[in-house]
């Protein structure tokens, strides 16, 4: 009987240890799962942060998109007033091309009016006026000879007093 109760006690402390051991194994299966939980807890919060973030930063494109939209209309508006300008600008080069070209014409037609017109009369000055001017010189030439400042400065004496002037 001591052997039954020897057997006994050996499966019981058996049954013991084996139960020890089971619970030692769930309890690390439990503090890994805790871990693991935690882990995922930690990632989780995570994830809404970023989440968050990314609200905020599609909040923000979407912002930017549509100030960049704002912007290209109000550019597009723009390079249509920019082109206008242009075009006007192009038509108003081309009334002045116009009113310079009508200008040349009529300046042209009245130059050669007048010159058919006075044509005779202005030789006829231009003759006199070149006659007087071959006269003046002739006539300053013969003052210069006569005069005995001009001697002098000839021998390279006294100064004229009007030196370096027409005489006057």
């Amino acid at each position: 009987m001591w052997f039954y109760i020897i057997c006994a006690g050996a499966a019981s402390a058996s049954i013991v240890l084996v139960a020890m051991v089971g619970i030692w194994a769930i309890r690390e299966v439990v503090r890994q799962f805790k871990g693991v939980a935690l882990r995922a807890e930690q990632l989780s919060c995570q994830s809404e942060e970023l989440v968050g973030e990314l609200r905020r930063l599609l909040s923000a494109a979407e912002d930017a998109a549509a100030t960049a939209a704002e912007q290209g209309r109000q550019l597009q508006g723009f390079i249509h007033s920019a082109s206008q300008l242009g075009e006007a600008c192009s038509g108003f080069a081309g009334a002045m091309q116009q009113l310079s070209e009508s200008v040349t014409r009529s300046a042209d037609r009245r130059v050669r009016q007048a010159a058919n017109k006075y044509g005779p009369q202005l030789d006829e000055a231009l003759n006199w006026a070149e006659a007087a001017m071959t006269a003046w010189q002739w006539w300053k030439k013969k003052c210069s000879q006569a005069s005995p400042a001009s001697e002098s400065r000839e021998r390279g004496g006294g100064h004229d007093k009007y030196e370096g002037s027409d005489g006057g």
